[in-house]
């Protein structure tokens, strides 16, 4: 090798720098590389990880949050998603303690 003519590989993704002086990671929550809702935030980890949390007034995985008109912690309508926390309300518009079978249908939320 002489000088100048020895180069090191890009910075991978989620990385910035040119590679020969080194790569920092990039807090993915800043730069929009994340997958959080928009009714998310998003908390960066170590390394280019995150996590994603619904806001106050949503709920659901943090990729997906919908509206929780009564705090209870599901949301009013079904979200694309299988938590628990992705279920349809029963009753939207009354908090149930327990989410108890309201409407009869043999499940509590």
């Amino acid at each position: 090798n002489t000088d100048g003519s020895f180069h090191s590989a890009p910075c991978p993704s989620g990385f910035v720098g040119n590679g020969d002086d080194g790569c920092v990671s990039v807090d993915p929550c800043s730069v929009g590389m994340h997958s959080c809702d928009v009714n998310a935030l998003c908390r960066a980890t170590s390394g280019t990880g995150h996590t994603c949390e619904c806001m106050v007034s949503y709920v659901g995985t943090g990729q997906h949050c919908g509206v929780d008109s009564d705090l209870d912690g599901y949301p009013d309508s079904r979200l694309p998603c299988q938590a628990s926390a992705c279920l349809q309300d029963n009753c939207p518009a009354i908090p149930n303690s327990g989410q108890e079978d309201q409407t009869g249908v043999g499940i509590g939320n």
